[in-house]
């Protein structure tokens, strides 16, 4: 018998004094109204979403909310992660699709294996390196995460984990072709740059930045903000904070963006 997911969360990855918000979730329940996108509602949204890292159960709350708001809106396309790292984020889209009842396929871009070489752009008290890990990130440890939170069969049926660096595998990927929500999570320019421009075109939903405006990943605000330009995406949300995370919507979606929301400006403060 497989474990209940959100059992695991609640015991291996939630902080005590949020542990209440898993039993909402394993409930089915939606955190926050989300008929309407209000700028009261994103003041209250704020509070748990993801003002990173200080815990999963905060990524969690956004995760289920964003995959609600497609589900609400009937976005079409599948879910998209680019920088795996070992799994945590992944398997928690994956939680939440199914308690979504959603049914996407979710794909995971990753190395499995570290860093690529950094650029010039890169350059930060951080100092990345070329083969950089978060932990044990090797394909069958994720894999393995997946089969511990639960997932197995999940993974199974609706997950592709794809292997290699971005500049390998993303300019030969042909799926998915539509992307109603992809998370981009992988610190360096060139990845960023490529990500973003390879995948961007693809999304009919939100694309969520991480890293943007940290100081430790200043090639990652770079290609953010280059894509940017290219992309008719409108200001979604913005954590304020300097850790820095944002997302953009495609603006033909019917996602509702917040009062004031704007489109990406070279010459303007986009968070």
């Amino acid at each position: 018998m497989q474990a209940d997911p959100m059992k695991w969360l609640y015991h291996k990855l939630a902080p005590e004094t949020l542990r209440k918000l898993v039993s909402k979730l394993r409930q089915g329940e939606v955190m926050f109204p989300l008929s309407s996108v209000s700028r009261k509602e994103f003041q209250r949204l704020t509070r748990y979403y993801p003002r990173y890292h200080p815990g999963t159960l905060y990524k969690a709350v956004g995760f289920y909310m964003i995959l609600n708001m497609i589900k609400k809106h009937s976005v079409v396309g599948d879910i998209v992660e680019c920088g795996v790292g070992i799994g945590e984020s992944l398997i928690v889209l994956g939680m939440c699709d199914r308690q979504c009842k959603l049914g996407r396929r979710l794909y995971g871009y990753d190395s499995f294996q570290g860093f690529p070489e950094p650029s010039k752009y890169d350059v930060s008290v951080r100092n990345p390196q070329k083969g950089d890990l978060w932990g044990d990130t090797s394909l069958d440890h994720v894999r393995q995460n997946f089969i511990d939170a639960g997932l197995s069969d999940f993974s199974k049926e609706q997950v592709n984990l794809i292997q290699g660096f971005f500049d390998e595998t993303l300019l030969r990927a042909s799926d998915p072709d539509t992307i109603a929500f992809l998370h981009l999570d992988v610190d360096l320019y060139d990845s960023y740059k490529i990500c973003a421009e390879v995948l961007g075109p693809r999304v009919t939903g939100l694309i969520q930045y991480d890293e943007y405006n940290s100081p430790k990943w200043p090639g990652a605000t770079r290609a953010i903000n280059e894509c940017l330009l290219k992309l008719d995406h409108t200001l979604f949300f913005s954590s304020n904070v300097r850790l820095g995370s944002c997302m953009y919507r495609n603006e033909s979606t019917t996602i509702t963006p917040y009062q004031g929301a704007k489109k990406f400006s070279a010459n303007a403060k986009n968070t």
